[in-house]
């Protein structure tokens, strides 16, 4: 293993932006759809050139829609191709089914504009589009997986007005009702693997040595893959911020796993993550005597200001206006100039 020890990545929606950091690698998410979808489905496709995909589609009445992760995954032996979108939630959602046909028709928007600006006419055929959610959340998905279901007719009428409605399945993948001989039967390999048994287990776990033990082959297979000690400090720094395990238990389990090496990566993820702590509790203290400068000068202060303060991260930024909060004419005029 030599990559170097990057910092620290994830962002504060701890669970979003490990899936993203993980699963947006091609490798992994080829790997991970290989264990996700049929066979046959799988042997069709060309998962060496899966690429991403932009997510973010402006539609006509101009609201932005995002998906987790897209991505474009050619034929072998046809000039076609699918696209895989792959979405996180902790939370099971109610429209979940309309939101995914409402991405596809986005999707095969965008297709259709990108045709008939390239080659002057609409395409014969569109793209199929494969919407899949990781639901890691413990409840159980009890809502709707067609749009179908969403519609407002009684039961008995459903399979009369069906062939005349829009429909879309999505497919939910609740990790929570996977086992671990299953997500091993799926041969998705070490990173998609961990990555879906840290999404399930690690939250919150207080014995997350023992979790760690239970797929030891998987991370010492990771760690002497291209790649490994960077997938593996990301996937540190993941388990070390969700999870309740002391960091000197989780170093130990490490450890044994990985050797002196593998101790060294939590111990490093450990000491960064307590200096973000120490500089975020001083931001904290900062953006609190901003604010409560401002109302001693001022009264009230409008939303908007409030709202500028507390999403400052800049320290030198919050020193500049403490400095000038008694020549400021405004709490509008305070932030004016930053």
């Amino acid at each position: 293993m030599t990559d170097t020890t990057p910092g620290l990545r994830l962002g504060h929606k701890l669970h979003d932006s490990f899936f993203r950091a993980l699963f947006g690698r091609p490798q992994v998410a080829a790997a991970a759809l290989r264990g996700l979808l049929p066979p046959p489905l799988v042997d069709a496709l060309d998962l060496d050139r899966l690429a991403p995909m932009t997510g973010d589609f402006v539609t006509r009445a101009l609201t932005q829609r995002h998906t987790d992760l897209l991505f474009e995954v050619p034929l072998r032996d046809h000039p076609a191709h699918i696209v895989w979108i792959y979405e996180q939630d902790t939370r099971a959602r109610r429209l979940a089914a309309w939101r995914a046909l409402d991405y596809a028709t986005l999707i095969v928007r965008h297709a259709i504009e990108t045709h008939r600006r390239e080659h002057g006419r609409d395409p014969e055929r569109l793209p199929a589009v494969i919407p899949l959610v990781l639901h890691t959340g413990r409840r159980p998905w009890k809502h709707p997986k067609t749009f179908t279901e969403l519609v407002d007719l009684p039961p008995a009428l459903i399979p009369h007005a069906r062939p005349y409605l829009p429909d879309l399945t999505l497919h939910v993948d609740h990790l929570h009702t996977v086992s671990d001989a299953a997500l091993r039967a799926r041969h998705a390999g070490p990173p998609a693997t961990l990555g879906w048994v840290l999404l399930k287990g690690a939250p919150g776990a207080n014995d997350l040595d023992a979790l760690l033990g239970r797929w030891k082959s998987e991370l010492r297979a990771l760690a002497e893959m291209p790649g490994g000690r960077d997938a593996l400090t990301l996937m540190t720094e993941y388990s070390l911020r969700v999870s309740q395990t002391p960091r000197e238990q989780v170093g130990r389990a490490f450890r044994e796993v990985l050797g002196p090496e593998g101790e060294e990566i939590v111990m490093t993820t450990g000491q960064q993550l307590e200096a973000l702590g120490r500089k975020q509790g001083k931001l904290e203290g900062k953006i609190e005597t901003v604010t409560r400068l401002l109302t001693l000068r001022f009264g009230r202060v409008p939303p908007a200001v409030a709202a500028r303060v507390a999403a400052e991260q800049r320290e030198a930024v919050l020193d500049r206006w403490t400095e000038r909060i008694f020549t400021a004419s405004s709490p509008e005029d305070l932030v004016a100039e930053d």
